[in-house]
């Protein structure tokens, strides 16, 4: 009452499987992906939270909080490094969210295929001896799983492998071309659909400069009107 601001906030719940292993990013799903606020560019203030954002410290903190394994906290990582790049790049939500989610179910998705790759180069194999799993439809979710030098390896990875900084970096490298192709896309698509525009334009106006002049036409003139009586009969 009395004209005082109120402050909503909003409280986050039901996150399940909101972190899975990077090696199971066939999980990821975006609800929001088609929402029409999600095309919508970010706004400067939300540009400037993005680029304030430390996934190293989030990392640390929910390593030492909740135990949360490696193979999830990479995906973190990850996620946060598409996000400032993209972010960066001009990309809008529904843009980071087609990198990330499957447009098919048997597809990997773009960010997938990032890590596939990755792993691949590296001579790192996932489950089941492969370089990738990125068919495997399992949930992993996000819970408690081994700390560092438990479990999996020196860094508490069920593969293994240890993403120290160095190997980090190398990813986030690989992010950053990944942003870096659908920005050119992008620019290509809308310069095509520019061009695509103009060329219909211009058919229509040498269309119309090609016709042949048209006659003026001539007004029909309405017949007499006779009035019929009764002498007529």
């Amino acid at each position: 009452g009395g004209g005082a601001e109120r402050v909503c906030k909003l409280i986050p719940i039901d996150h399940g499987y909101i972190l899975p292993s990077y090696r199971h990013l066939e999980e990821v799903e975006a609800c929001w992906l088609h929402w029409p606020q999600a095309k919508a560019p970010f706004s400067e203030r939300t540009l400037k939270y993005i680029q304030k954002l430390n996934a190293e410290e989030d990392m640390e903190m929910l390593r030492s909080t909740l135990a949360i394994s490696e193979d999830s906290l990479l995906t973190l990582f990850l996620g946060t490094s598409l996000l400032q790049l993209a972010a960066a790049a001009g990309l809008t939500l529904h843009d980071i969210g087609r990198l990330m989610a499957r447009s098919r179910f048997d597809e990997p998705s773009e960010v997938e295929r990032v890590v596939a790759d990755y792993m691949a180069s590296t001579g790192t194999t996932g489950p089941g001896g492969g370089a990738s799993n990125l068919n495997n439809s399992v949930p992993t979710g996000s819970g408690p799983g081994p700390g560092p030098g438990q479990g999996g390896g020196p860094s508490g990875n069920a593969s293994g492998f240890c993403f120290g900084v160095a190997e980090r970096a190398a990813l986030a490298e690989r992010v950053r071309q990944l942003v870096q192709r659908c920005r050119v896309g992008q620019s290509f698509k809308s310069l095509y659909k520019g061009m695509f525009s103009n060329s219909v334009r211009d058919l229509a106006a040498a269309a119309d400069d090609a016709a042949p002049p048209r006659e003026p036409e001539q007004q029909q003139q309405e017949p007499p009107v006779r009035l019929v009586t009764e002498l007529d009969w």
